[in-house]
């Protein structure tokens, strides 16, 4: 009977508050680039004016129209991706994305991609830790599994911890 905001603050830790306001902000508009359904971009977050940073995540209308399992899962991706930034800014890419996959799973919608993990058990040799800038699939499903195996193995406290460490 839990939310997203409940699981994964839980798991991860508490989001920042970069605007002083009490609640993360969602702008659901058109993300005119098919391979982004959603994001967190930390810029706002820091900009320059401090009356214009906000804890906003973005979402595409389509994916929240066509896809409300999508949607949801991205939602907790990006969710973890702003949780995850208020603590370690400069985290590696394939720990980051691959916590954010598990936040997927933790708040009731693993593979949001249902392309991500078949693709990696399909090139299973992926190098997940040098991340590309245009990551496909497998990359994703193979830090999510390593994610998801760490939490299951060693539980929630070393998840929050892996998080809260500044260390890269």
């Amino acid at each position: 009977n839990r939310g997203v905001y409940e699981l994964a603050s839980q798991a991860f830790g508490e989001p920042p508050d970069v605007d002083g306001h009490d609640r993360i902000f969602i702008l659901i508009l058109d993300i005119s680039d098919p391979v982004f359904i959603g994001f967190f971009d930390p810029a706002v977050a820091t900009h320059p004016v401090p009356e214009l940073r906000r804890d906003v995540l973005y979402l595409d209308e389509r994916a929240v129209r066509r896809s409300g399992y999508l949607a949801r899962g991205t939602l907790a991706h990006e969710f973890q991706h702003l949780i995850h930034w208020g603590h370690d800014a400069d985290e590696e890419d394939w720990i980051n994305e691959g916590l954010s996959g598990y936040a997927e799973e933790l708040t009731g919608y693993p593979e949001a991609d249902p392309d991500a993990v078949p693709s990696f058990l399909n090139q299973p040799d992926v190098d997940f830790t040098n991340w590309p800038v245009r990551a496909f699939p497998a990359y994703y499903g193979s830090t999510y599994l390593l994610m998801s195996f760490l939490a299951e193995r060693f539980g929630q406290p070393f998840i929050r911890d892996l998080v809260a460490q500044q260390r890269n």
